[in-house]
């Protein structure tokens, strides 16, 4: 199927709009020393949805190895969405698969928008001189993109149907969490105020308590097994003792407690 020269057009603008983006934000805003890895993904279509439930939008961080960078799962630091229309819509919304719905803004042109979110514990607000419209990454989207995929619909409200093509790109950042993070978050455990993300305050609460444990734990490139394992290895017994047990590993357990129970009665 051939491309037209509007789309290719398009796609020539979008593409530049993000690489001035990419460029201006670099790899390595945000907590000192750390790198902040990038994949941009997008997506073209030949029409888009102008009402719920949207058009189908899934963009796949993942290698071949399932792994986002050799991690899974994924600690988004920052998410920033572009797109580029053929109509002119009153509103562009996108819905993740928790249900949970964004609108985007439109920019100058009423076709085109970027928006950028942000992990306030990790990153801060886009710089100066090149502002964006942004907001702190709320909960629901940091969990969608935690196994490295983007499940989402997007619809233009007050377009036509069909309309025309349209193009969706967003480019995933996020750190990995090691070591290093294990032993700093270990070293200042307890800390009640004052703490930043190098200090082990993953939630952006100025302190370092077990929601930051947790929050580590799940997000640990070993697993939370290996979470607690390597506090131990740091001389951190007590505090392994603490991280959160995976769900699965409850379970596990439970299941087995209630087929002892079961035998123990017969």
């Amino acid at each position: 199927m051939s491309t037209s020269k509007a789309t290719i057009g398009r796609r020539m603008r979008l593409a530049t709009a993000l690489t001035t983006v990419w460029l201006i934000g670099g790899l390595s805003r945000g907590a000192q020393g750390r790198t902040n890895y990038s994949i941009a993904k997008g997506t073209i279509g030949p029409s888009l949805a102008n009402a719920s439930p949207g058009t189908p939008i899934e963009l796949d961080y993942r290698s071949v190895n399932g792994s986002v960078n050799g991690v899974t799962p994924v600690y988004a630091s920052a998410l920033i969405v572009a797109f580029d229309l053929a109509e002119h819509p009153s509103t562009v919304k996108l819905q993740l698969s928790t249900g949970d719905i964004y609108t985007l803004p439109l920019g100058p042109d009423g076709k085109q928008g970027i928006f950028y979110w942000y992990d306030p514990a990790f990153e801060t607000d886009y710089p100066d001189p090149h502002p964006l419209p942004q907001e702190p990454m709320p909960q629901a989207l940091k969990m969608e993109l935690t196994d490295g995929v983007l499940n989402a619909h997007l619809w233009a409200e007050g377009i036509p149907v069909p309309s025309g093509s349209y193009l969706f790109q967003a480019q995933l950042s996020h750190i990995v969490l090691d070591l290093r993070d294990l032993g700093s978050l270990a070293a200042h455990y307890g800390t009640t105020a004052g703490a930043f993300f190098d200090d082990g305050d993953l939630d952006a609460d100025g302190d370092v308590d077990l929601n930051d444990l947790g929050k580590l734990a799940s997000y640990y490139g070993g697993g939370q097994a290996q979470a607690s394992a390597d506090l131990q290895a740091l001389g951190f017994d007590e505090l392994s003792r603490a991280v959160p047990v995976p769900c699965s590993i409850l379970i596990i357990a439970c299941a087995g407690f209630v087929i002892r129970a079961r035998r123990t009665r017969g």
